[in-house]
């Protein structure tokens, strides 16, 4: 699980901003609807 999210957090690092802040917005909307608290990125 943790190496998968590192993994992830890599390759949106390496995404252009516009659309970093798109999957930001996802994971704010997500976590909205799931109870889950995304605020340690």
């Amino acid at each position: 699980e943790a190496a998968g999210l590192t993994e992830y957090l890599d390759l949106v690092e390496s995404l252009p901003f516009d659309l970093q802040r798109s999957v930001s917005l996802m994971k704010e909307i997500d976590a909205k609807y799931q109870g889950k608290d995304y605020s340690f990125m």
